[in-house]
């Protein structure tokens, strides 16, 4: 099995956050978080996140440190990309982030959009229109 220890291990927002922004209070916190996404890109260990963790990243990274939509995206899309770093429907967050910055609307109608697609889904119920009319092929009820 190489040099891949045989468990998985979970990675949490903060330790993203830290590898993307430096953290100049504590740069220990940056420093280990680089070790850590290091490992995982070396594929020296086997790490799994899941869709709130890269939620909750989004809207830090846009929200906190204001970043643009096309620049979140520049941060994350690589690492989330690693072959070594497990995300439950993976292939779907990564298409709901370019939908995210594509469509200009929040990660989470992003994500349910492309869950709906998946799914053969053409209709919902919303009173977000201001979003999911961004989305020419589904139809909004409410």
């Amino acid at each position: 099995m190489n040099n891949i220890q045989k468990s998985i291990v979970y990675i949490d927002t903060n330790i993203f956050l830290r590898f993307l922004i430096f953290d100049e209070i504590n740069p220990n916190l940056s420093k280990k978080a680089k070790s850590i996404i290091k490992n995982i890109r070396d594929q020296k260990i086997l790490a799994k996140t899941n869709v709130c963790i890269v939620s909750e990243l989004v809207y830090v990274l846009e929200g906190y440190y204001e970043l643009a939509k096309t620049d979140v995206i520049n941060k994350i899309i690589p690492i989330l990309s690693l072959d070594k770093l497990l995300i439950d429907q993976k292939a779907l967050v990564l298409s709901a982030l370019y939908v995210y910055e594509d469509k200009n609307v929040d990660f989470e109608d992003a994500y349910s959009y492309v869950l709906m697609k998946n799914d053969l889904i053409k209709e919902i119920h919303t009173f977000d229109k201001k979003h999911f009319k961004r989305f020419m092929d589904i139809n909004i009820l409410s």
